[in-house]
């Protein structure tokens, strides 16, 4: 009951915040694999996947309202992409932050050896306007305003390990954590 409770008044204090500052509440959310890593389809398609139900988890732990305007097949071996739209308090504020790149730091036998496999996070404001109900048109209004939005150099936001031992390092918000099972619960934002 305190962590709700915590959590709660977290939200409200990032949605009041808001409000003060003329910041938007909600968000479109962009995970994208363009080109996967020909050595490692299988695992840089599901890191993807693993940062989507990332964000996932988080909404749902957040009570945010969730809408998925696209989703790729994960099997799909050119790439991945999913759009979001997700709304409720603080959503931007709290998502703003991820926009960037996620890597995941695979460490070879060899001395020096590493694989990173990157995937993209683009996040952007939604108008104050309520999302088409046509998917179509949702889809397309996302587009263009995670286009507008978009860097042409992203930087890294976030690199995970899992092997040899477990680590995350956040660069945007100054964190590391071992838990990683925290991390891609949805609770990045509270570390």
């Amino acid at each position: 009951m305190v962590a709700i409770l915590a959590q709660s008044l977290y939200l409200l204090s990032v949605a009041i915040r808001d409000i003060e500052e003329g910041n938007p509440q909600d968000a479109f959310l962009l995970i994208e694999v363009k080109s996967v890593v020909a050595a490692d389809v299988g695992g840089h398609l599901q890191f993807a996947n693993r940062i989507a139900d990332m964000y996932k988890a988080w909404s749902d732990k957040r009570n945010m309202r969730r809408v998925t305007l696209e989703k790729t097949s994960l099997q799909h071996a050119s790439g991945m992409r999913a759009v979001y739209g997700i709304s409720g308090y603080g959503a931007h504020s709290i998502l703003s932050p991820e926009t960037g790149l996620h890597v995941l730091e695979i460490l070879g036998e060899a001395p020096n050896a590493q694989t990173r496999l990157p995937v993209r996070v683009s996040v952007a404001p939604q108008p104050e306007v309520p999302l088409p109900t046509d998917p179509g048109d949702a889809l397309r209004l996302a587009d263009e305003t995670l286009e507008k939005a978009d860097a042409p150099n992203p930087k890294i936001v976030r690199r995970y390990r899992e092997t040899p031992s477990p680590l995350v390092r956040d660069v945007k918000r100054g964190w590391r954590t071992g838990r990683t099972e925290v991390v891609f619960g949805g609770d990045f934002d509270l570390l």
